[in-house]
């Protein structure tokens, strides 16, 4: 029942093998490098990576990395956007100070210091901001259990100004309305926002709602960063 709705966030399914459009390759880092090239353009801040290494370099082991993923359809300039902005590098923190990609299946099997890591891992990149000391999580249940059983986190994040502890679930798919909560706890003054594109992976940038509407542009796709839609449903 939620076809249209992953249809407007960007899911995909696994092409048939009889329909196999496209298959990455290292030939494509020149289009991964121009699209690399025009994320700053939407607000996204070039990491460490880029100081130590070329933006052709960094193109290429992209590409190195994608390579041999099959496609049903034909890469778009937004497709190749996207692709840029998932990444791939020895250290994926450093490609990018306000993007996180998190790929499926990362979440099972995570425990309560893999949830605080990752919490605070995404906010992060909100650090020139928001000042977020600790992040700190407690589970009502095993969470050896979780999926079977509905485990709640509580999430408390110590930071400034102080905010209220608030609640995720545990289980296979991460509980992305995370990213409301998170934005809901941000300094009054704070003009950005925490957004998050659901693709069967997970893309979180830290923008202003302005870069954030240019970035869908470039992409073609949707980051959502309000509850417009109930994120718990489409990941299920």
């Amino acid at each position: 029942m939620f076809e249209g709705v992953k249809s407007l966030l960007g899911l995909k399914s696994e092409p048939p093998d009889d329909h196999i459009l496209y298959r990455y390759s290292i030939a494509d880092a020149p289009l991964i490098e121009r699209a690399l090239s025009r994320l700053p353009d939407v607000g996204v801040e070039l990491g460490l990576c880029f100081t130590i290494r070329s933006l052709t370099e960094i193109a290429r082991t992209i590409a190195e990395h994608r390579s041999g993923i099959q496609s049903g359809e034909l890469p778009t300039s937004g497709d190749w956007a996207l692709v840029a902005l998932q990444g791939a590098c020895e250290d994926a923190r450093s490609l990018f100070n306000n993007v996180r990609f998190y790929e499926d299946g990362c979440f099972d099997g995570m425990k309560v210091p893999d949830y605080e890591e990752m919490i605070a891992d995404i906010a992060s990149t909100a650090s020139n901001h928001w000042i977020v000391k600790k992040v700190s999580v407690a589970a009502d249940g095993d969470l050896r259990n979780a999926p079977a059983e509905s485990i709640r986190l509580s999430v408390s994040v110590s930071c400034d100004p102080p905010s209220m502890p608030f609640e995720i679930m545990a289980g296979k798919h991460f509980d992305w309305t995370l990213i409301y909560r998170l934005n809901e706890r941000l300094p009054s003054n704070c003009l950005k926002r925490f957004a998050v594109l659901l693709d069967g992976n997970a893309t979180i940038v830290f923008l202003s709602p302005d870069e954030i509407k240019n970035l869908n542009a470039l992409c073609g796709y949707h980051f959502f960063y309000e509850e417009e839609i109930n994120i718990r449903d489409i990941t299920k």
